[in-house]
């Protein structure tokens, strides 16, 4: 089965300790293409590092092309968002944004996507990053799969 796979380069100093390691942003995004693909569901994921810069993107076979914008956004939301809220899911985070009508006008901020998808990678150490998911009908569903990536890297960080 051939993928297609874009792997970035992340951009941190040898002094920070949250630095993702692009191999585990690498296993974190196939992590979450097979979970949503023995589902039945066509996703697409990306892996940001900890300031929302792209690791890793997947676009699993079958992924329609909207599934890369929309897994980046989430992604970039749960590591620009997570530390202002404590808060390390974008389900989550959409709950408290949307509910109240000033902080909603926040969904009209480029580059943020409030919506279900995506996980924080962290640890004691700190935040590593995030990985969102694109594509699955749901967020619930891709969230999940985000999990799951998260879940194959996080003994390794």
């Amino acid at each position: 089965m051939l993928r297609k796979i874009i792997v970035f380069s992340a951009i941190a100093s040898a002094s920070t300790a949250s630095a993702l390691p692009s191999i585990l942003a690498f296993e974190a995004a196939q992590a979450a293409v097979d979970s949503c693909a023995r589902q039945g569901f066509h996703v697409t994921a990306t892996v940001v590092d900890d300031h929302g810069l792209n690791v890793a993107l997947l676009r699993g076979d079958g992924a329609t092309p909207h599934t890369l914008d929309s897994s980046r956004g989430k992604a970039y939301t749960v590591v620009t968002f997570g530390p202002i809220v404590n808060i390390w899911k974008t389900s989550e985070i959409a709950a408290r944004v949307l509910a109240s009508p000033e902080t909603s006008q926040l969904a009209n901020v480029p580059g943020l996507l409030f919506l279900s998808g995506a996980v924080a990678i962290r640890n004691e150490r700190g935040l590593f990053g995030g990985i969102g998911v694109g594509g699955a009908p749901g967020g619930k569903l891709d969230e999940e799969c985000a999990q799951a990536g998260v879940d194959k890297i996080n003994d390794k960080l």
